[in-house]
């Protein structure tokens, strides 16, 4: 059985031929599609993700739902991983491996890093996983609709490979964000908005 939900996410990981049309996207100004992004508040997202570093390999499931600064997110990952849930707000973080397995930290990234021994860059990911820079200096790169093609933030490089119009926002569909050793690809199936908003 987990072979066979390895391979399963492997495949929808490297899945590219559903994708919708770029001719159906709007040109929008950066600063304006950043604006539209930004006021995004509630939403979720589930899909597949690979992340690669020196010692390790891990392709996981996911479920990502965010309430304003809260989030909660459920990785589920083949092999002898399992089931994770991380739920937080800034200044609070808790992982939870099982009912009775919990830990509490300040931050996601620091948490992760400890319990899991890798880690994903959640506090920035709220707002790269939308199209959106993260607040602080960064370096970024349009395409022709104003998406972001590149991004580069806190150390990471983010490339935006596609994105999917929902309720009239254009949002990731495929990322891959690297700082060495840590490779990671993010694949959303789907997006769901509390509160689409239109440009």
């Amino acid at each position: 059985m987990l072979k066979l939900l390895f391979t399963l996410l492997i495949v929808s990981l490297a899945a590219c031929s559903t994708l919708p049309s770029s001719r159906s996207f709007q040109s929008i100004p950066p600063p304006e599609r950043q604006h539209q992004l930004a006021a995004l508040q509630e939403w979720s997202n589930w899909g597949v993700l690979s992340l690669q570093n020196r010692s390790q390999s891990l392709i996981a499931s996911f479920r990502w739902n965010q309430q304003d600064k809260a989030y909660h997110i459920q990785l589920d990952a083949a092999l002898n991983v399992g089931a994770i849930t991380i739920e937080g707000e800034p200044g609070h973080v808790l992982l939870r491996e099982s009912a009775k397995q919990f830990y509490r930290a300040t931050s996601p990234e620091a948490l992760m890093a400890q319990q899991l021994g890798w880690y994903l860059p959640i506090s920035p990911l709220q707002f790269w996983i939308r199209g959106l820079r993260a607040p602080g200096t960064a370096q970024a790169d349009y395409d022709e609709y104003g998406h972001l093609k590149t991004l580069h933030q806190e150390g990471w490089t983010i490339e935006y490979a596609d994105y999917q119009s929902v309720g009239g926002v254009d949002l990731p569909q495929t990322l891959q964000l690297s700082q060495a050793p840590m490779h990671v690809k993010i694949r959303i199936k789907n997006w769901h908005l509390s509160s689409p908003t239109s440009p």
